[in-house]
């Protein structure tokens, strides 16, 4: 799911528990009004002095959609709605969500409107100078949009503008206020000037392929940073931007150097699909998560980061890591390296740890990590793995290696295994109920049922959905032969006596 339709159902969702909450409280209100009609009354004469009552009117709101929105405010909120002249009080509607209209003409006489959202936003202008109670706007896919003024917004805190491809300027300057910024998919925009927003605290862009640097040496209060496939990105300075503490840069191909020397409460940071070789973290002593993926590596100094609980480093080419001093070690990813040995020793509270792909891994000892719960080593040059230790394991991969005996009798929470194309050939196996993975069998394979998991199995139950070809099941031989051109997957539920295996087959061509 793209980021648009992820905050496209986050403001869904909260348009509908806003209704919701208006349906409880009118009950509510009723249930109070009987109690003590007295007090009530005298509350809603405090509130008619300064609240308006407007018809819901294509004179007022000429937008359909922003009638239609309106127009279920004052079905949820009056106890006398009439369908043929629907009113609402203008003090009434703090939030308001307008999906596919081409004017937002009228919500000026909303005068308590804090919460705007528009998605699908058609019309070419939009006139926001007289919402000065506005706190949050989000606009979403504005493929018409040319500008958008939002100077006179002094209360504006939130502000995200997301797929306005005719604009080419956003101008925050008067936005003094302003606590969060998020700008995605506007391919016009060059540039951004945040000299004047001292109140920010989040930033986010997405996309943004035109704008080659950000200054955000005046935005001291900065506590998150979110940057991703901004192409022509040159570089961060964030010398001044000591408060923060959440880094996310990813697919930023021209950055090629990063100084994180002044951030000192980091506790997360990303820094994936980029071109740097090294990244100094020495000062960076309460980073808590660390993510560098698909970034080329040749060596990352670990030492002074004592407080890190998930590290993942796949695939960034690194042929050595120390981890000795990362004790509070929950989650390492070490995927598709090159690494030949690993020291996870002092590492007690790992729980979970991949290192498959490192084919020049020859060996691993495992014993002192007992909290272990998952556990990849597929694709590794190992030829054994002992995890008599191991006894809260529940999920293990050997798939692609040589190793060829595996002793799980102490292992009585495994539930998942998977050894595809491993030197196994027979299993005894902890658990009477299990996952097995046999992955990726090539069309016109004779699947041998007693090579899965050993001999005296019975087929009990299969499920197969083929979306092409066909397969024959021998019960003699017990085997499944797929046709040349079988693609699709099965379910096959084993049996022998009480004990009870599910394999998950795959073709792929």
């Amino acid at each position: 799911m793209n980021l648009k339709m992820i905050m496209f159902n986050m403001w869904y969702t909260y348009r509908e528990r806003e209704f919701i909450r208006r349906i409880v409280m009118k009950n509510l209100l009723t249930v109070t009004m009987v109690a003590s009609a007295a007090a009530v009354l005298s509350l809603f004469a405090a509130q008619d002095a300064s609240a308006q009552v407007v018809k819901v009117n294509s004179e007022n709101f000429p937008s359909e959609a922003v009638r239609s929105e309106l127009i279920n405010y004052a079905y949820y909120d009056a106890d006398d709605y009439n369908e043929e002249n629907p009113l609402i009080e203008t003090t009434d509607i703090d939030y308001l969500g307008i999906y596919d209209a081409d004017s937002i003409e009228g919500i000026e006489l909303l005068d308590s409107l804090q919460d705007l959202y528009l998605y699908n936003y058609t019309g070419e202008e939009i006139d926001l100078s007289e919402s000065n109670t506005l706190s949050s706007l989000a606009m979403y896919l504005c493929p018409n949009l040319t500008s958008i003024d939002i100077s006179l917004n002094q209360k504006l805190e939130i502000f995200s503008i997301y797929e306005a491809d005719k604009i080419t300027n956003v101008d925050v300057s008067d936005n003094t206020a302003l606590k969060s910024l998020s700008l995605g998919y506007n391919d016009n925009i060059t540039s951004i000037d945040l000299s004047n927003n001292a109140a920010l605290d989040y930033l986010q862009l997405d996309d943004m392929d035109n704008i080659s640097t950000v200054d955000t040496s005046n935005n001291t209060k900065l506590n998150s940073i979110y940057a991703w496939g901004c192409d022509n990105l040159t570089s961060f300075d964030l010398s001044n931007n000591t408060n923060l503490k959440y880094i996310t840069f990813h697919s930023l191909p021209a950055i090629n150097d990063l100084n994180l020397s002044s951030c000192s409460k980091l506790v997360y940071l990303n820094l994936s699909d980029l071109n740097l070789a090294s990244v100094d973290l020495t000062n960076n002593d309460k980073l808590k998560s660390l993510y560098i993926v698909d970034t080329p590596m040749k060596s990352i100094d670990l030492s002074k980061n004592s407080s890190l609980i998930y590290l993942d480093l796949t695939n960034t080419g690194i042929k050595r890591v120390d981890v000795t001093k990362n004790s509070q070690l929950r989650y390492l990813s070490l995927v598709d390296n090159n690494l030949t040995s690993i020291n996870i020793k002092n590492n007690k509270k790992l729980q979970i740890l991949q290192v498959n792909g490192n084919k020049k891994l020859k060996s691993l000892n495992i014993k002192k990590n007992t909290k272990l719960t998952s556990l990849n080593v597929g694709l590794t040059g190992l030829t054994s793995i002992n995890t008599s230790k191991n006894t809260k394991l529940y999920d293990l991969s050997v798939y692609k290696t040589k190793i060829s005996k595996l002793s799980l009798k102490k292992n009585k929470k495994l539930y998942e295994i998977n050894y595809y194309k491993s030197k196994i050939k027979k299993l005894s196996l902890p658990n009477k109920h299990m996952r097995l993975d046999f992955l990726e069998v090539k069309p016109g394979t004779t699947i041998k049922l007693k090579n899965i998991i050993g001999t005296g199995y019975k087929l009990a139950e299969k499920n197969i959905f083929l979306t092409k070809g066909s397969y024959k099941f021998s019960a003699s031989k017990s085997t499944i032969k797929l046709s040349s051109d079988c693609l699709g997957g099965m379910i096959l539920t084993l049996k022998k006596g009480k004990k009870e295996y599910s394999i998950y087959i795959y073709t792929t061509i």
